[in-house]
């Protein structure tokens, strides 16, 4: 396993443990605190709201990940981390193509809940309207699901969803090892132009 990181209990629902990193709340509370002063037109309760709405978008994804996971009885937890979330399994899945179904689940509930919001919008539109705290929330919870989505998905960057997968075609036609480092160096030659 490439990855791996412990963090605080969170909660627990349906037999899945959810941590937090501290990376994750430096990050959160970092967004809380700063975002009034990257936009004026928005306050600290701003900043909470769309730190709320990442939120509920990563435990989206992550827990389509690990109901999936929890399908294979691979013994799934989440933690949430300080550039999103990560499924950790106990036992790897028993075929790549497992794998993949498990990969693939994260980014198609995240455009799932990007559809059920943009649903409300165009159906409930007075009551996204019906006060700037609903449609903050609903407006950040839209647009962060899908880009996530996409972005994670779309990125050979290990351990993001594309990079996962990209490992997994490697793995098809190269050894382990050599599939394992193209993978981390596919994830640097992406990350490196894209931090630039």
């Amino acid at each position: 396993m490439f990855y791996q990181q412990q963090g605080l209990p969170f909660f627990k629902l349906g037999g899945i443990q959810v941590s937090v990193g501290m990376w994750y709340l430096l990050v959160m509370g970092m967004l809380v605190l700063l975002w009034p002063t990257l936009s004026p037109a928005m306050d600290f309760a701003d900043g909470i709201l769309i730190g709320l709405a990442v939120t509920v978008s990563l435990l989206v994804h992550e827990f389509a990940h690990a109901l999936v996971a929890k399908r294979k009885k691979l013994g799934p937890s989440i933690i949430l981390t300080a550039f999103g979330g990560y499924t950790l399994t106990e036992r790897e899945a028993p075929t790549d193509g497992d794998d993949a179904k498990i990969v693939f689940a994260g980014p198609i509930a995240g455009m799932a809940l990007a559809g059920a919001v943009a649903l409300l919008f165009i159906f409930a539109p007075a009551f996204i309207a019906s006060s700037p705290v609903t449609h903050r929330f609903f407006y950040t919870l839209l647009w962060f699901s899908l880009i996530w989505s996409v972005v994670n998905l779309a990125l050979p960057i290990w351990p993001l969803d594309g990079g996962r997968l990209f490992h997994l075609f490697l793995r098809r036609i190269k050894p382990a090892d050599t599939a394992r480092r193209w993978t981390l160096q596919a994830s640097l030659a992406t990350m490196i132009p894209a931090g630039i």
